[in-house]
């Protein structure tokens, strides 16, 4: 199977786990994103569009500062929505974290975007067997990544 057509089954399948995500409140509150991303100006830039279209953003440049500050979010009974992680960062990477949002309880089920600029079959594979509801190659653009959200959250 090509590149192409194994990031075309990741978003597909992440769209079908969203599904059965799906519950309804009674009062609508702004859909919460956390993006870890070492990158500050694509961390700026997703999180400034994201603002724009309505949701509540946090961000972090770093994976050991967001897994103590996601921490303390879940222990304040702060809900995330969606997870957007980088594959590519220093000292705890994309997989790592994915690997520990999966072992949470917590955020085991929660909806997880990996956005990356990296596009090799063993990337995809890795994050494969984490159930990510989709693989967003960088650069991405405004359209999709927003399209992306609205589906999975």
């Amino acid at each position: 199977m090509n590149l192409l057509k194994e990031i075309y089954s990741l978003n597909k399948l992440g769209e079908n786990l969203s599904i059965s995500r799906t519950t309804k409140s009674v009062v609508k509150r702004k859909k919460h994103i956390v993006i870890v991303d070492d990158d500050d100006i694509s961390l700026l830039v997703l999180s400034n569009l994201l603002k724009i279209y309505g949701y509540d953003v946090t961000i972090f440049n770093e994976g050991m500062e967001a897994i103590k500050k996601i921490k303390e979010m879940s222990k304040h009974g702060r809900k995330i929505d969606l997870f957007i992680l980088d594959l590519m960062m220093p000292v705890i990477d994309g997989f790592a974290m994915l690997k520990h949002l999966r072992e949470t309880k917590k955020f085991e089920s929660t909806a997880v975007l990996i956005s990356s600029a990296r596009n090799d079959h063993d990337a995809i594979k890795r994050v494969l067997k984490y159930n990510v509801n989709g693989y967003l190659l960088k650069p991405y653009s405004k359209n999709f990544i927003i399209d992306r959200i609205k589906k999975v959250i």
